[in-house]
């Protein structure tokens, strides 16, 4: 393709200062956002911003100037992590769509005058990583493409968005991607089509996937950098192809991908890539500095920091860029770029995580700042970018040059005209230079050292003559060598023309004098004779290559083969090759060409395409065909052969006067049926020769030749030929069964099909076989060891036995799964030269082909540190080690061995604290009084082999708890003391296996009221790894709680008093993969003083989920008296079977510090789910003897197995409704199917009338569904 480049490809990065000549303005947040989008909510043409939290969505309304009012707060029960704007009901007003990363569902806000006062969740739908909406389907309706861990989903919207109903979209496509997960997705029509495409980052590779007329399919793929979070799609290069920029954030790179486009085949040129700052997390596209170029914006959350970089291209693809940053908030997860002043220029606008605030800078600093615009150039040849020259004298080729010089003015330059191309005639590739002294053939300068000026008009003229036919290009190229070093570049296009020819060559070829197809028997004495005539017209006196190809398809060989000859004066040769060369042409008569045996080919269809090649100034071909048939008998399916000794596929006959070898046959004619053939049976020993497999035909007992013109036809069990056993010697032996396909007449055709079998004879010589021996870590198994503590090594052993000196492929890989349910494969093979341990993509592999069996003793197989960073995960698995003999051709032995491994979690804590709390209760009442004294017994326990050491700081370290005063301190080893201000600290050492206690005790201060929460921890400073120091820490444990690191907690006066509601539940049969209906669960506190909560915890977190923001979202949680707050609860099951759960609520409730939650459903699999909308239609008013417009219900299948639907009817007023155009009545539908049925209402008198339409079906929860029906006749 040949096309006009961009000029320049430089990335220029520019710093936007925050003072100076403009400044960044902040906006600060209620919340920590997530997630952002810009749009115009209200519809005063001012750019609007609407922002995710936890918890809820801002809404900011723009005021056209750079600033915002607001925020419009709207609560939202669950974690955003993408928003979009788009027009969900087609009302004129752009909605939300939000990705809830918490529930794992997709919930719309509809805009309503500007406000979002209800929110839809779409219940079938999952979260995803990023969404595209659009209409797909071109139905009208807007549906949803949704980024998810390892496939793009599509859900097609119904267009009924009722907040009533529970389903807006329909799941329709999956589309699995081969790596994962999916990180960010965009929407073009890339190969220019009409449809709309998708294109997804996933893993470190990015993937186009095309619209066709049947879905979507992974047409374009490239790798990017590591770790691509953020894409955007623009055509950089301004060539009239999309383009892919991506954010790469652990490679701290933008990738750029240049498209390219063959009809509408798109692809990806090799990337650009550009270093930018660390951990970039968005970027955003736009023209910053007015250069009429797109720019990419990118915000690197890892120091807070953002890039502008400028796309120019070099003309050898050489970057350069200036390097400059400017700050923002604390991690900006995203990006936008959008005109909030109304000036035609972009802001930019960062989303900053853990500052709460939105970033804005102004599009004053960024035009200030970033302002570098390159020189230009602009050549033409003949006036124009692309022109066609007629090759003669007065012809010529007239140059024109332009270059603006605007910042690169005075710059030190060199200036070089290169003209590339290629020849016609000899295709021969062309390089000239104009110079000063002319043409040469070679690449030199046409000025060197020239400072930089602007050029209005450059003029150079060159002779047509100077150039053969062909297509050329010229290169004005400007290389800035100070004060740094890049390119400038730009490109005409030119065709040499030969000379106008207005009526061409003539051509015609026969065979036996006939266009075809011509008929002719395979036998020795038919011929294809080839003859040809040429009426030369304008081409006369022309050089051209003369061809004679034959082209076709020959059935006779095991399938249909096409073939292609060319005849040369040597005789037929395959493929194409010239019959005469540089032929002068001339008007020639019918003259015979070439003759052929019809022997030479096998019966079939063929052609016979007779090409002259004219090559004088430049290159066309004429052509003509003739056809022939070589007939016989056609034979797509040939015969299929299955020889079996004593009637299996492999036998051990032991060697005795009773046993016998038996031959027999299985053969299925196919094509073959009725045809000949010849029948031989070949008998060999099979024995080892210098480690290599050596068969001998045993001529004495090989009966060879068997049968002769047998008439094929299927037969089973045919017996072929029978031996004694006593024939044979003990040993390895194989045999071959040909069949020899032909026709009747003498070499007319031949077709051989071929089986053996591999039997033994067994005598006094025993076989020793081979033996593996596996050890991991020593062991047979099965073997336990700790992950990131324990290494790992494999060992292995060989005793060779008979197969000694054979060839052999070497095995090794672990597999199995992990503690979270995952399959794990890791293979040790071969890669580029390499032995590496990772998982090719043809599955299990040798690491070592054609080894020598020998034998080995304990050879090391493999040593995985503590640290490999390929050790496998905590799960159980298990080593296979072994090889694959290869004896005879088509038999292998194999010999492997197998190791059980277990690999377990470190075990964390191995030093523990924990601390209870009494007092002395001096009035009786069970009550925390002021003035009574609380007793601290703190427990230090080493469950190390070694001693805790008694270090240069503390090893324990206390505070005396608010509102208390300090009493005493003892231990029972060591040294306790107290600062005199608020401190205790014990320092001594802890011996292996032992414990230390201390005592610590306080007195409740005086006038403390009521529900005053006294709480108390500790911290105990210890040796994690054995070297003397003390550097790990671990905080004091209340034992009362399970909770880890939880504060000792007491309640002065009034104490709480928790109840839950309900303490248990059973969520019944729920679909695999589906959710149930959500559980609330209420806890309250009926007691006198506060409820302090200091965990809630959930055992099962694979399959069930838990939501406690209606509690606050986090803990430490704090209920009032007579207060509650509630959590939710939902079953999603990940298999099939009964699953059980505990909820553990942990509080300062004296007498029930622990309460528990069970829950238990059962997963089921293949189950249909039912799902109507509407659920009611009211008709209005309809004249009595008339009938309304229909009303259409949907039937929809979310479960997971076909939905049967049963005859539907109508009860109640059944005679005043009538069913239409039912397509639901007795069909199955699949999961995610659905189907209409309309209604009409038609009364026959006046009055409101009633019925209800009655839908059955094999939902086990839901086996009729009732529509009720409403209409009043008037």
């Amino acid at each position: 393709m040949w096309q006009k480049k961009s000029i320049l490809f430089i990335g220029l990065m520019f710093l936007l200062i925050l003072n100076g000549l403009g400044k960044a303005t902040e906006l600060s947040l209620p919340g920590s956002p997530t997630c952002a989008t810009i749009t115009d909510f209200n519809g005063d043409l001012n750019s609007d911003l609407a922002i995710g939290t936890d918890g809820a969505i801002l809404v900011y309304s723009g005021n056209g100037d750079g600033s915002f009012s607001g925020p419009a707060i709207v609560p939202f029960s669950g974690l955003p992590n993408v928003i979009k704007a788009a027009d969900v009901n087609g009302d004129g007003r752009m909605d939300l769509v939000v990705s809830d990363k918490k529930m794992g569902r997709i919930k719309i806000l509809l805009n309503k005058d500007g406000e979002f006062s209800s929110i839809h969740t779409e219940n079938a739908s999952r979260a995803a990583n990023d969404m595209v909406l659009y209409d797909f389907n071109a139905d009208g309706y807007l549906d949803m493409a949704l980024a998810e861990n390892n496939a793009v989903s599509i859900w097609y919207g119904l267009g009924n968005y009722d907040l009533k109903e529970n389903t807006w979209f329909i799941s329709g496509e999956n589309y699995s991607i081969p790596t994962g997960p999916l990180s960010a997705m965009g929407k073009a029509d890339f190969n220019q089509d009409g449809l709309a495409d998708l294109v997804v980052a996933a893993g470190n590779m990015l993937y186009v996937l095309t619209q066709g007329t049947a879905g979507f399919t992974i047409t374009a793929w490239a790798q990017t950098g590591w770790h691509p979070v953020a894409l955007a799609i623009a055509d950089f290069n301004q060539d009239g192809i999309l383009d892919v920029v991506v954010a790469n954030k652990d490679s701290n790179s933008v990738s750029l991908f240049y498209g390219s486009l063959e009809g509408v085949l798109y692809s990806f040129d090799s990337p650009i890539y550009y270093q930018v700052g660390y951990s970039p997390s968005s970027l955003a596209i736009a023209d910053f500095n007015s250069d009429n170029c797109l720019d990419v914006a990118v915000a690197c959350e890892g120091e807070n920091k953002v890039y502008i970089v400028s796309v120019l291209d070099t003309w050898v693809g050489t970057i350069y860029f200036f390097s400059t940053t400017f700050p923002v908030g604390n991690h900006p997860v995203q990006i936008k770029a959008a005109d909030l002043d109304n000036n035609g220029m972009p802001e930019l606008l960062t989303v900053n995580r853990l500052s709460n605030n939105v970033t804005i800078i102004p599009d004053i600093i960024i035009s200030e700042e970033f302002v570098f615009k390159p020189a230009k150039i602009d050549v033409k040849i003949n006036g124009k970018e692309e022109t066609n020259v007629v090759r003669s004298e007065a012809s010529k080729i007239n140059i024109s040059t332009r270059l603006e010089a605007n910042h690169c003015l005075g710059m030190s330059a060199d200036i070089y005209f290169v003209i590339k191309g290629q020849e016609s005639l000899s295709g021969t590739p062309i390089l000239k230079s104009i110079t000063p002294d002319g043409l040469v053939d070679e690449e030199e300068p046409f000025l060197t050292d020239w400072s930089i000026e602007n050029i209005p008009d450059l003029p150079l003229s060159i002779s047509s003559m100077e150039f053969n036919p062909g297509h050329y290009e010229l290169i004005v190229r400007v290389v800035i060598k100070s004060p740094f070093t890049f390119y400038l570049s730009d490109t005409a296009t030119f065709i040499i023309e030969s000379p106008f020819i207005t009526k061409l060559a003539e051509l015609d070829v026969k065979i036996n004098g006939k266009d075809g197809p011509v008929r002719i028997d395979r036998d020795e004495v038919k011929k294809i004779d080839i003859s040809g005539q040429l009426t030369a017209n304008d081409c006369l006196g022309m050089f051209a290559d003369i061809y004679l190809i034959i082209h076709g398809w020959e059935t006779t060989k095991d399938e249909v083969k096409e073939i292609t000859k060319s005849i040369t004066k040597s005789g037929l040769v395959d493929g194409e090759a010239p019959f005469l060369e540089n032929w002068l042409i001339q008007d020639t008569p019918n003259i015979p060409l070439w003759s052929l045996s019809s022997m030479e080919f096998n019966p079939g269809y063929y052609e016979v395409i007779a090409k002259v090649a004219i090559k004088d100034y430049f290159i066309f071909y004429l052509s003509d065909v003739a056809s022939f048939i070589i007939e016989g008998p056609t034979i797509i399916i040939p015969a299929q052969l299955d020889l079996m000794i004593n009637g299996a596929e492999y036998a051990a006959i032991e060697r005795s006067e009773e046993n016998d070898v038996e031959f027999t046959a299985n053969i299925i004619a196919g094509d073959c049926k009725d045809l000949l053939a010849d029948i031989e049976l070949h008998i060999y020993r099979v024995e080892r020769e210098d480690g290599q497999t050596k068969l001998t035909e045993l001529e004495n007992l090989s009966p060879g030749s068997l049968m002769t013109n047998w008439v094929i036809t299927d037969v089973t069990n045919m017996p072929i030929y029978t031996l004694s056993s006593l024939e044979f010697e003990p040993g390895s032996y194989y045999a071959k069964l040909k069949l020899i396909v032909h026709g009747e007449a003498p070499n007319q055709f031949e077709l051989t099909i071929t089986d053996g079998v591999s039997f033994a004879i067994t005598g006094p010589i025993t076989f020793a076989p081979c033996q593996v021996d596996l050890k991991v870590n020593g062991s047979d198994g099965p073997v336990t060891v700790t992950y990131g503590i324990d290494a790992l090594e494999g060992t292995g052993s060989i005793v060779a036995g008979d197969y000694a000196g054979m060839k052999a492929s070497v095995f090794l890989w672990i597999d199995g799964y992990t503690t979270s349910g995952d399959y794990f494969i890791m293979v040790y093979y071969k890669k580029g030269g390499e032995y590496i341990w990772g998982e090719p993509e043809d599955g299990v592999k040798p690491f070592i082909e054609d080894w020598v069996v020998g034998d080995l003793k304990d050879a090391l197989l493999f040593h995985f540190a503590p640290d490999f960073y390929l050790f496998p995960p905590p799960g159980e698995y298990k080593v296979h080690a072994g090889i694959i003999v290869h004896t005879i051709e088509g038999m292998d032995v194999s010999f492997f061995d197998t190791v059980e491994l277990i690999i377990i979690e470190p075990i964390v804590g191995v030093v523990e604290a924990f601390k209870e709390a009494t007092w002395d209760d001096r009035n009786g009442n069970s009550i925390l009084d002021p003035g009574e004294t609380i007793t601290y017994r703190i427990k230090l326990i080493n469950y190390c082999d070694y001693d805790q050491p008694d270090d240069s700081g503390h090893e324990f370290v206390d505070l005396v708890p608010s509102n208390t005063t300090y009493w005493s301190v003892t231990a029972t080893s060591g040294t306790a003391s107290y600062d005199g201000v608020n401190k205790i600290t014990w320092d001594g050492s802890i011996p292996a296996h032992g414990e230390v206690e201390i005592i610590f005790q306080v007195v409740v201060n005086d006038s403390i009221p009521d529900g005053i929460v006294i709480s108390n921890q500790g911290t105990l400073h210890w040796d994690s790894d054995n070297d003397g120091t003390n550097e790990a820490s671990e905080k004091t444990d209340d034992p009362i709680t399970t909770a880890d690191d939880d504060p000792t907690l007491l309640v002065v006066g009034a104490v709480p008093d928790i109840s839950v509601e309900p303490t248990e539940h059973d969520f019944g049969d729920v679909s695999v993969g589906e959710l149930s209906d959500p559980l609330v669960i209420t806890i309250s506190n009926n007691g006198t003083g506060n409820l302090y909560i200091s965990d809630i915890t959930l055992s099962d977190t694979t399959n069930f989920t838990l939501d406690v923001s209606g509690c606050g979202g986090t803990t430490p949680i704090i209920i009032a008296p007579g207060g509650s707050c509630t959590v939710t609860v939902v079953f999603n099951p990940k298999s099939e079977g009964v699953k059980n759960a505990n909820i553990i609520i942990e509080s300062n409730d004296p007498d029930e510090p622990i309460v528990s939650v069970s829950l238990t459903g059962n997963g089921v699999v293949g189950v249909p789910d039912i799902e109507v909308s509407p659920t009611s239609l009211d008709f209005g008013d309809v004249s009595a003897g008339s009938e309304s417009d229909e009303q259409t219900v949907a039937i929809f299948n979310i479960g997971s197995e076909n939905l049967e639907i049963g005859t539907i009817t109508i009860t109640g007023m059944a005679d005043q409704f009538t069913i239409v155009n039912d397509n639901c009545s007795g069909q199955t539908l699949a999961p995610g199917d659905y189907c209409t049925v309309g209604v009409k209402f038609t009364p026959t008198s006046t009055g409101e009338k009633t019925a209800n339409l009655i839908i059955p079906s094999n939902d086990p929860d839901e086996p009729i569904v009732e529509v009720s029906l409403k209409g009043n006749g008037i």
